[in-house]
C-alpha cells in the first residue's frame, strides 16, 4: 500500500485565507488527519505568517492533512504560496519535506511551506501560529 500524502499546516490554510473560492475548495482536497509539531521560529511575511525550521526552535504546533490528488492540489498550493518549483530562489514560500511529530511521539512524513529566498521576513512570533518553548 502506498504511503499517503501529507501537508503539515500552521497559518492561513487553516485559519482562512481571504479568498472564498480557495477556502471552499481546501477541505474537498485537504483532509485533516491530527495534530502535530515541528521546531522552528514562528514570523512573518508582510501580513501572512510564515516559518523558519530549526531544531533549535520552538515547537510550532499545526495539522497533519492528507492531500487528495496529490500532483493536482500541490499545483494549486504551490500557486497560492507563491512557490516556483523550477525558480525556487525567486519564490515567496518553499514546499518541502519533513518529519512531524505527532502526540506520543510517532513522526509523520509531510510536505511544509517555509519562508523562502525572496521574503522580507519580519521577526518572530507571529499571531494564527501556535508556539511554545
Amino acid at each position: 500500500m502506498r504511503e499517503e500524502t501529507r501537508l503539515f499546516a500552521y497559518g492561513t490554510l487553516l485559519s482562512g485565507t481571504g479568498d472564498r473560492v480557495l477556502d471552499r475548495w481546501i477541505p474537498r482536497h485537504l483532509e485533516d488527519r491530527g495534530p502535530g509539531e515541528v521546531r522552528g521560529w514562528a514570523g512573518r511575511i508582510g501580513p501572512w505568517p510564515a516559518l523558519r525550521l530549526d531544531p533549535r526552535g520552538r515547537r510550532v504546533r499545526g495539522r497533519i492533512l492528507r492531500i487528495r490528488e496529490p500532483e493536482r492540489t500541490l499545483a494549486r498550493l504551490d500557486d497560492y504560496e507563491e512557490f516556483a518549483p523550477n525558480d525556487p530562489e525567486r519564490s515567496l514560500y518553499l514546499r518541502t519535506e519533513v518529519l512531524v511529530r505527532r502526540p506520543g511521539g510517532r513522526e509523520a512524513r509531510c510536505w511544509i511551506y517555509v519562508a523562502g529566498p525572496a521574503a522580507r521576513w519580519i521577526g518572530r512570533g507571529c499571531g494564527g501560529v501556535s508556539v511554545s518553548s
